[in-house]
Order: C-alpha cells, then sequence, then structure tokens
C-alpha cells in the first residue's frame, strides 16, 4: 500500500540533513505550482527522501556530483539473484514509476 502525501510529507522534516530537506520542501513547491498530481508528488518525494537517506548526514544533493554515487543507490535496489532469478525486481519497479494512465494504455 502506498502512503498518502501527508504522511511522506512528515518524512521530509525528520531526514538527517536539514538542507537535503530543504531542498526536498522546495521540490515539493514547485510541484504543487506545477499542478501535479498527488500521486506524481508523492512518488517523486519518496525517490528523494530514499536517496536522502541513502546519503546520510553529511551529504547534500550538491555533494553528488559523480555517477557512481547515483550507482551506487541505485545497486542497493537490485535484489539478489537467489531470491529473484528472473530479475522481475526490474519489470516491478518500472511498472511503479508509471502514472496511472501510462498503467492503463499497458492493460496492467
Amino acid at each position: 500500500m502506498v502512503a498518502k502525501l501527508s504522511t511522506t510529507i512528515n518524512k521530509i522534516e525528520k531526514l538527517p540533513n536539514s538542507y537535503n530537506s530543504k531542498i526536498i520542501n522546495d521540490f515539493l513547491l514547485y510541484m504543487k505550482g506545477n499542478g501535479s498530481s498527488e500521486r506524481h508528488q508523492n512518488n517523486n518525494l519518496n525517490v528523494m527522501i530514499e536517496i536522502a537517506l541513502f546519503l546520510g548526514p553529511s551529504t547534500t544533493f550538491y555533494d553528488v556530483n559523480k555517477k557512481e554515487q547515483i550507482l551506487s543507490f541505485l545497486d542497493t535496489k537490485i535484489k539478489d539473484s537467489s531470491i529473484d532469478p528472473e530479475k522481475r525486481w526490474l519489470f516491478i519497479n518500472l511498472i511503479d514509476t508509471l502514472r496511472e494512465g501510462e498503467r492503463e494504455e499497458l492493460d496492467l
């Protein structure tokens, strides 16, 4: 079950790095001002919160300047082949990021 947007927003203030919290809050304001749906806002915020938690208290988003830093985060999302021998995690993560309209177009 996906958390409500209000629940996700409450997680922002609990992040270990206040600079990253401010950046995420600014991004939220941008999305709201741009007319993004709550689902879109929630999905984007969840990803940004996960990355901020991965970066920890001493690294801000501004400090991320090498692709290896992002790849290192993405590698944490890969499931072990003994758990997922068919690599279905890739397909499931892709589908989870699609908007509702795109899901309907794919008949999923």
